[in-house]
C-alpha cells in the first residue's frame, strides 16, 4: 500500500511542476490591458531556477533531520575507504540526473503535460513493479 501511496504523491507532484513549467516555457499572452506579450522560458533556464529553488528549500529541512554526514569523518566511519571515489560517482550521479531532466524538458516542450506525467508515471510503475516482484 505504502508504494502505491508514494506513486501517487509523486504523480501529483511531477504532474503540477510539468503545468507550471509548460505556463512558463509558453511565456504569457498580451492582456486585455495592452501589455506586451512575455519572452518564454528556455529549458535550462526554467530547469536551473527549478533545481536551484528545490535545493534552497530542502537543504535547510535536510540538515536539520540528517544532519551533516559527509564529512570526511562520517565517511571513513561509514567504512569507506576512497572518498575521492565517492565525489566521482556522485557527479556521474548528478550529470546523469541533468541529462535525464534536459531530456525529460525537450519532450515537455513537444506534449501535454497531462501526456507527460501519463509517461512517466507509466515508467514509475514499471519500475516499482519491477523492484517489488523480484523480491522473495
Amino acid at each position: 500500500m505504502a508504494p502505491r501511496c508514494y506513486l501517487e504523491g509523486s504523480n501529483v507532484t511531477f504532474q503540477s511542476r510539468n503545468v507550471l513549467s509548460k505556463k512558463l516555457m509558453g511565456g504569457g499572452g498580451g492582456g486585455a490591458d495592452g501589455g506586451a506579450k512575455k519572452k518564454p522560458m528556455g529549458n535550462i533556464n526554467l530547469f536551473s531556477i527549478i533545481t536551484l529553488m528545490s535545493f534552497a528549500l530542502t537543504l535547510p529541512v535536510a540538515v536539520a533531520v540528517e544532519g551533516v554526514r559527509f564529512t570526511p569523518a562520517a565517511l571513513a566511519a561509514a567504512g569507506v575507504v576512497d572518498p575521492g571515489l565517492v565525489m566521482q560517482r556522485a557527479a556521474i550521479a548528478g550529470f546523469c540526473f541533468h541529462a535525464y531532466q534536459q531530456l525529460s524538458y525537450m519532450i515537455l516542450q513537444r506534449v501535454s503535460p497531462v501526456t507527460h506525467s501519463a509517461g512517466e508515471g507509466g515508467a514509475q510503475m514499471g519500475q516499482a513493479s519491477k523492484q517489488y516482484s523480484s523480491k522473495p
